[in-house]
């Protein structure tokens, strides 16, 4: 039973340890799947000239930034469901993308 006393007095703080770094990965392939399919002609343009792994980077950072103006919702089947506005996402793709080159 060694480190209950400890671990008991932090398994609250783990936990939400543990579902914002859910949340974020969540928003970040939101953002890839935002990016793959969008039809707004400047993202498609940004996104074109982003390799695999760029793409990643600029998805997880901008993830990074938005997580907390994010809602996040739980579907009937557990699974989290990305809430925000198409603009708010757009604009903070953009601003970092040029910021990138």
């Amino acid at each position: 039973h060694f480190g209950q006393c400890y671990l008991g007095r932090h398994v609250t703080e783990l936990g939400a340890l543990y579902q914002r770094g859910i949340e974020h990965t969540v928003l970040a392939q939101y953002l890839l799947d935002f990016l793959s399919h969008t039809e707004d002609a400047d993202l498609r343009l940004a996104a074109a000239e982003l390799d695999a792994a760029a793409q990643q980077e600029l998805a997880t950072t901008v993830a990074a930034r938005l997580h907390a103006t994010t809602q996040f919702e739980t579907t009937e089947d557990r699974n989290l469901r990305v809430v925000i506005d198409d603009s708010v996402v757009r604009e903070a793709l953009l601003t970092l993308r040029a910021s990138m080159r």
